[in-house]
């Protein structure tokens, strides 16, 4: 049977006798007759086996003088690894042949810090000598043990790096193990030991220079709880009644930007936490994993009701009265708001400026944050209950239950069968197969919800709706929302009569809401579905396209929540410098695009005031129902190929007038096609004879003999339709033929190009 916890107590004598230099003593919740200890040796250990040093019993006078040079061949050697060539160094090259010069430096100042020349001396107190140091304390000089004490009593988690006369190097070991009597941290007094305290409490905290086990005299004068006392001093106490562990505000920081950023897992940041404590006899340290989690999970909670606003009261709702009260939601701040960004006149606006206030958002499916059918907790849900971007769990699963989850919609669109079929197959094994998010085309998420073997056009529209009540519109008006999704032919069927009955209050939104295809995904579509949906054939849409981006299911959806957040405050954060970015960017393209405009009305200046008159929605022709007509839409009669083009060419009897009279026009063509013939056969010979330049070989005689015969058939008919280039083409010929060399002159009069010859 599991053991019942005590709360761990400690005699004075007691805390003297554990409390040596070298030990150290981690209290375990499992004990029942007063303490369980866990003992390691202190990080001294290794250090000894990773600098693999005799442990001298003096300082030696080398490391006194940093100024003095120590042989040390192994990084003379070094120095010359970079060759010197200044011409071809890159960057990174160039660092590293500096750093070069000073790796002989660099070795002695950090084996200079493995002791100090300073230890023995007497302390500043004139009591006692200088023995204990701190690395976190810059520029510190070493102190005697009590002077260190009470130097440390606001930093009271630093390491104490103790010189150890008889080993020969420092022990790392925590505050409370410094003093024979016993030290720790005093609550209560500002640092003062309480009056009335009697007995420590031996503590497992946690801070980001490694896991201590250190005591901790609580104050007996107030009323307040241990619980509460540790959190006045910036500790998170991992349980509420005795508290016996805690974690350190700034390793919680540290651990939500480092998580946010890298994803590390908490399993991870701990066990490197238990080795920065001790490389070498890690499995000694507590492995605090469990309550680490825990605590990693309400701690979010707390940072997203700050950050939101919900601990200020009226005053976030007084800067953006339409948002529902207690949201936790980080917004976009560049989308237009009513009452926040965007003026009341704003329905004013004439429809061709439309997109400079419009809603535009982006649904998108994210399949890797899926969840594997397995015996999870049932008691464990979201600590945000609905709050963010994640509906309450408990309402999704009633939607779920009484809403129709099959695709009926009937659709013309291959691209949404065949993915359709994919689902099924690809998330069997699945409980939730990912997350269909609804952000806005800046990349903030403003909604999102679990969704089970594929997208359904259920949950597309649980989605919708979430994001609506997110960002609520005024009452009257109805927006110019755009909604982007790559299924959007399927889904729009029948979404007018689905949201008239199971949203009927943001049904108008929806009937009025503009439905587009990103460009990426509608190229996968049939025909129909680039003029119907596509954004280029929008009026008044902009440039508008886009996509988005193992657990227990409550600890999954707020760890979902709390990356959205952090998401959404840097895109808040980047904003401005996008904004600015954009303003420049559209300052260009306007130009560009104004100019290109411009230039094809001038081109078609005829057929401008024709072009205006069409109606350029698409239409869906009634006889052919798989058939969309648009304007924009392009001929689809497949184009004539070379070989036909030259066929009809050759047979054509028309008659064509040449200066020796008429002809016909497939003779002409014939001849044409005859010269590029000549053009390619003699580009191959000429590559074959660069090949044997000197002595020709009979296969390259007997092809140049044939090119020369072709070209003198060929010359005769183009005296005949061009006769007046004759006196000119017989100059350029003798002009060739007297710079030619190794050819004969029959050779060189027969196989000159239609522009030049062979001559080398």
């Amino acid at each position: 049977m599991p053991r019942k916890k005590k709360t761990a107590v400690l005699d004075e004598s007691e805390l003297v006798m554990e409390y040596s230099p070298n030990r150290q003593i981690f209290i375990s919740d499992t004990d029942t007759k007063g303490l369980h200890e866990s003992v390691y040796m202190s990080s001294h250990a290794s250090h000894a086996a990773s600098t693999s040093m005799a442990p001298p019993s003096f300082i030696p006078n080398e490391l006194r003088n940093e100024s003095q040079s120590v042989s040390l061949d192994a990084t003379s050697s070094v120095s010359n690894f970079v060759e010197d060539t200044e011409k071809t160094r890159t960057q990174r090259a160039r660092l590293l042949a500096e750093y070069s010069e000073n790796f002989a430096l660099v070795a002695r100042l950090l084996m200079a810090k493995e002791a100090d020349h300073r230890i023995g001396s007497v302390c500043e107190c004139n009591e006692a000598p200088r023995e204990v140091r701190c690395f976190s304390c810059m520029q510190r000089a070493p102190l005697c043990r009590r002077c260190w004490v009470q130097a440390h009593v606001y930093q009271p988690l630093h390491w104490a790096h103790v010189w150890s006369e008889r080993r020969g190097y420092f022990t790392c070991q925590d505050i409370s193990t410094v003093l024979p009597e016993g030290s720790g941290i005093s609550l209560g007094h500002s640092g003062d030991r309480c009056p009335r305290a009697s007995e420590p409490v031996l503590m497992t905290i946690a801070d980001v220079n490694g896991i201590h086990a250190t005591k901790v005299w609580f104050c007996q004068c107030a009323d307040y709880s241990r619980w509460r006392q540790l959190f006045n001093i910036d500790i998170f106490p991992a349980t509420v009644a005795q508290p016996q562990m805690g974690f350190t505000f700034e390793l919680l920081r540290h651990w939500t930007i480092l998580n946010l950023q890298s994803k590390i897992t908490a399993h991870h940041y701990v066990a490197a936490l238990r080795r920065q404590t001790d490389n070498v006899f890690t499995g000694n340290v507590p492995d605090v994993v469990n309550h680490f989690r825990f605590i990693t999970r309400i701690w979010p909670l707390f940072l997203a009701e700050k950050q939101s606003g919900v601990f200020y009261g009226k005053g976030m709702k007084e800067a953006f009265p339409l948002r529902p009260p207690n949201d936790l939601r980080t917004g976009c701040f560049i989308c237009p708001e009513a009452q926040v960004n965007v003026e009341d006149r704003c329905d004013r606006t004439p429809e061709i400026l439309w997109h400079t206030q419009s809603q535009r958002w982006v649904v998108d499916g994210n399949m890797k944050t899926g969840n594997f059918v397995k015996n999870s907790d049932p008691d464990d849900a979201s600590l945000f209950a609905g709050r963010a971007y994640m509906p309450l769990e408990q309402q999704f699963e009633h939607y779920q239950q009484t809403v129709p989850q099959s695709q009926k919609e009937k659709t013309t669109c291959n691209h949404l069968k065949v993915a359709n079929g994919a689902n099924t197959a690809k998330y069997k094994q699945q409980q939730i197969s990912g997350n269909l998010h609804i952000q806005c085309d800046h990349g903030v998420v403003l909604s999102s919800v679990d969704i089970m073997l594929g997208e359904r056009f259920a949950l597309y529209d649980y989605a919708l709706n979430l994001a609506l009540e997110a960002r609520p519109f005024p009452s009257g008006k109805r927006p110019d929302l755009v909604i982007s999704y790559d299924n959007n032919c399927g889904a729009v069927a029948n979404v007018h009569s689905r949201w008239q009955k199971y949203f009927p209050q943001n049904s108008d939104i929806i009937n009025g809401a503009r439905f587009t295809i990103p460009a990426c995904h509608v190229r996968n579509h049939v025909e129909g579905c680039d003029y119907l949906y596509c954004y280029q054939y929008k009026p008044s849409t902009g440039h508008f396209h886009g996509a988005v981006l193992q657990m227990g299911p409550g600890h999954r959806i707020d760890t979902l929540i709390i990356h959205y957040s952090d998401w959404n405050w840097r895109k808040a954060v980047s904003a401005s410098r996008q904004l600015l970015h954009d303003l420049e960017e559209a300052k260009i393209q306007y130009i560009s695009k104004r100019d290109h405009y411009a230039g094809l009305c001038d081109l078609f200046e005829s057929r401008v005031l024709e072009w205006n008159t069409w109606d350029r929605s698409p239409k869906i022709d009634p006889k052919k129902k798989k058939t969309v007509t648009s304007v924009y839409s392009h001929n689809n009669e497949k184009a004539p190929t070379m070989k036909s083009l030259v066929e009809s060419l050759v047979s054509a009897e028309e008659l064509v007038v040449v200066s020796t009279g008429a002809v016909k026009a497939g003779s002409v063509a014939s001849w044409l096609i005859e010269g590029l013939a000549i053009v390619q056969l003699q580009s191959r010979i000429q590559r074959i004879a660069r090949t044997c330049p000197e002595n020709p070989t009979k296969e390259l005689r007997a092809r140049r003999t044939k090119l020369a015969n072709r070209i003198s058939k060929w010359r005769q008919i183009q005296h005949q339709y061009m006769p007046s280039i004759a006196p000119g083409q017989a100059l350029e010929d003798a002009e060739n033929e007297s710079r030619c060399t190794g050819y004969s002159k029959a050779f060189v009069k027969n196989t000159d190009k239609l522009s030049g010859t062979y001559c080398k």
